[in-house]
Formats: structure tokens, sequence, C-alpha cells
């Protein structure tokens, strides 16, 4: 489950900013990668927009915070005040593992365009 959204991660970092390395499973090379902390347990994604990051709908949970930066000692920590699973994903499944969540505020890290593409190859 987790390879989705680093998978997502990597496309939407590859479409805007050409190739990233991933370590590990790991984006951190990217500026706009970001770790997500949730009751579901950690995740990754990406920043859409100052105060909107990507991630799978299986990484959101009843809470969580978003941090930006590579590694601990973070570059900025924010809470998440809102989230939207896409409406097809279902628990359990692969298909449609996206959601968007809704910052307290603005971060730092640039925003990446997600590239338009069919949800069955991600």
């Amino acid at each position: 489950m987790l390879g989705t959204a680093v998978v997502l991660v990597v496309a939407i970092a590859r479409a805007a900013a050409g190739p990233v390395a991933v370590v590990g499973g790991d984006a951190s090379a990217d500026a706009s990668a970001v770790a997500l902390d949730s009751s579901a347990g950690p995740c990754s994604g990406v920043v859409v927009a100052p105060r909107v990051v990507l991630t799978a709908a299986h990484c959101l949970g009843a809470d969580g915070v978003v941090h930006v930066g590579a590694a601990a000692p973070w570059v900025e920590t924010v809470a998440i005040v809102a989230s939207h699973r896409h409406r097809a994903w279902r628990p359990g499944a692969s298909a449609y593992d996206l959601a968007l969540v809704r910052l307290a505020s603005a971060v730092t890290a640039p925003p990446r365009a997600p590239r338009a593409t069919d949800a069955a190859t991600l």
C-alpha cells in the first residue's frame, strides 16, 4: 500500500522536474515530497498547491500532520485540516487510491503539477 503513494509521488515529481532518485522507497530528493503522519500510519505525499498535498487514500486517518523536508528535523510541520479521498476508492483496493489533504497553512515547498494519466496505470 505504501508503494502506491511512493509511485504516485515519483510519477508527479518526474512529470514536473525530470527523474528523481528513489532510495529505499524515499523520494526525499525532491523538495516537494512530504511525510504524512496520521492515525493510519506514516505515508508520503507531494505538495500540489501551497496548502494542498496529494497522497494515497489509504493514508488518511482521523487526524494528522504533514512534515516538509528530507528527514527530521523537518523544515516545517503543518496540521491537516481537511481530507478528500477519491470517490471511487474502496478500503483494501489499490484502484483510485488517491486523496487530497488541505493544510492549516501554506508550506514553503514548491508545488508540483500532477500529470494526467489513466488511474489504472498507477
